[in-house]
């Protein structure tokens, strides 16, 4: 009852002295403020991400306390929130024979050194306070942030423990721990560290669930999938749990299981643009096509900026033969990221089977212009030409395409066919051989696309012979 009371007072005084300071530059006139006033505004405004009434009152503390060590302190604060760490850096320089005993001091120092990515003079400091106070949480965390930005992991892991006993319900620590077991592929080691833990803090629901991710990691879906249901279990309104449990189950294709987990956490927290996406790929893996585009539509309209969203609704609005739609879609996708391959080949695709052959022709050239280690790229672009009747123009993709892809079976059968039709048997055959010594079972794909190349006497002994 008093420590409410305590709250609600500060809180009125802060009111009251927030108000005084605002009244003070309205009228552009000069009040009078002590230096723990002063203090508290500038932590307000930071909170409040307020930068023009941050730099005023530290104008009024440059004018009122021009020696005070704790307002130069904040001042450097200050200059970090805003990236001039190295004008901090500077600033404190310049009261260290003042404050170099104070822990506030060396902690912004620290700081500093790290916001420009000087790891090992913050860490020679922040060791100093550890020193000092070994359960400090916020040192513990900084320095296993220094050690992770060093690439130390396995130093890392060991603040984050001790971190982790002092703090078991901090999600973040979690995640740190578990992402610096991942990035030196520790997942047993994890494991383990997670069920011991789990011996001693049975009802954690942050243990149960980091357990479940490092499953999740190395796709054992099924103990992943018992770890979130423990998690859940222990507490109900655990959205991340449920979201999590559905990834496991959509991996495992219980595609029903995982969208009747996901609509159970639409009771505790509504649902994210990701959330709806997800959804609909469980839907569409079910084949239930209307129902994947519902929620794909819902995904966009929560994020508008979410591309994916819309690439999805492009690719099942052309499975379903709907082109003219689903170009629109594509479109919409690109306009959010034009770097995406993925994203090119469909247009590119769409563009082709409505008979935008320029279109199509321009967005193949984008998509090997992005990225060009796949070889059925190669393929669709050459088919294009080559169904447009510019053989030597396909021949030729195909011929870049081989430099490559000096390992693609299809494209040398492809090529050879081509070559085949256009009268140069003898290349023809030199490339089937090279093909048929790549992949021989491959060669169906080719009669498959020409079943006509298979009247050729020649080609065929070639294929029995690889056959024997």
């Amino acid at each position: 009852m008093f420590e409410e009371e305590n709250k609600y007072n500060e809180n009125r005084q802060l009111k009251q002295l927030i108000a005084r300071f605002d009244k003070m530059i309205s009228q552009n006139d000069f009040f009078y403020f002590d230096s723990e006033d002063i203090e508290n505004i500038i932590d307000h405004f930071i909170n409040d991400g307020n930068r023009n009434k941050i730099q005023k009152a530290i104008q009024l503390a440059d004018k009122l306390f021009p020696f005070s060590v704790d307002l130069q302190i904040k001042k450097a604060q200050v200059l970090i929130s805003f990236d001039e760490s190295e004008y901090a850096l500077k600033q404190l320089q310049k009261i260290e024979h003042l404050a170099q005993n104070s822990d506030d001091f060396l902690f912004t120092m620290a700081v500093s050194y790290s916001k420009l990515e000087k790891h090992q003079e913050a860490l020679d400091i922040f060791d100093k306070l550890f020193q000092k106070d070994s359960d400090n949480e916020e040192v513990l965390s900084c320095i296993a942030y220094e050690y992770q930005s060093m690439g130390e992991y396995e130093k890392s892991i060991q603040y984050l423990k001790r971190l982790l006993l002092n703090t078991p319900n901090n999600e973040l620590t979690w995640y740190s721990i578990s992402l610096c077991y991942e990035l030196i592929d520790g997942y047993d080691k994890a494991i383990r560290f997670f069920k011991k833990f789990i011996d001693h803090n049975p009802y954690s629901h942050l243990a149960w669930q980091y357990l479940g991710v490092i499953y999740q990691k190395k796709e054992d879906h099924l103990n992943a999938i018992e770890a979130f249901d423990y998690s859940i279990l222990i507490k109900e309104k655990y959205v991340t749990a449920y979201l999590s449990k559905a990834e496991s189950l959509a991996a495992e294709s219980h595609f029903k299981k995982a969208i009747q987990s996901y609509k159970e956490s639409f009771q505790f927290e509504e649902p994210t643009a990701l959330t709806f996406y997800n959804m609909g790929e469980c839907y569409e893996n079910l084949d239930r096509l209307d129902k994947a585009l519902s929620y794909f539509h819902k995904a966009v309209q929560k994020d508008e900026n979410l591309s994916d969203g819309w690439f999805a609704i492009s690719l099942v609005l052309e499975f379903q033969g709907r082109h003219m739609e689903a170009l629109h879609y594509i479109k919409r996708a690109l306009e959010l990221n034009n770097e995406n391959v993925d994203y090119w080949y469909t247009y590119a695709e769409i563009q082709e089977r409505i008979g935008f052959v320029e279109e199509a022709e321009i967005a193949y050239k984008k998509v090997i212009d992005l990225e060009n280690f796949d070889p059925e790229i190669w393929l669709s672009y050459s088919n294009l030409l080559y169904q447009q009747e510019h053989p030597e123009e396909a021949i030729e993709v195909l011929y870049e395409g081989m430099k490559y892809h000096p390992e693609s079976a299809d494209i040398f059968y492809r090529l050879s066919a081509y070559l085949l039709n256009h009268g140069d048997e003898g290349k023809a055959l030199t490339l089937f051989q090279d093909a048929l010594k790549i992949n021989y079972e491959r060669h169906q794909e080719l009669f498959n696309y020409m079943p006509h190349v298979k009247d050729n006497p020649n080609l065929i002994n070639l294929l029995n012979t690889f056959k024997k």
